[in-house]
């Protein structure tokens, strides 16, 4: 189950009968976003390259503690443990 649904509409007719066709599936309701269609657009690309900018920042660490002889679990782990990062 995804930890927030994002939904682009400018009208409240769609946002009523989205919210309607997730009841069944969504407890939370806290889950649901509504914004307008371009921002709904922007969010879903900018939280994908945020994901891969994560992978290709973890694969650098990763090149980095071999290069040095870190252990690079333990370096996840310890950047994992920040909560600002997650």
């Amino acid at each position: 189950s995804p930890n927030r649904i994002v939904i682009g509409s400018n009208s409240s007719y769609v946002e009523e009968k989205m919210r309607e066709l997730y009841e069944p599936f969504n407890r939370n309701h806290d889950k649901m976003i509504f914004m307008d269609i371009r921002s709904a657009e922007l969010t879903k690309y900018a939280a994908n390259c945020m994901l891969a900018t994560k992978i290709s920042f973890m694969n650098e660490i990763a090149n980095l503690a071999e290069l040095l002889g870190a252990d690079i679990e333990n370096v996840r782990k310890g950047i994992g443990s920040d909560e600002r990062i997650g």
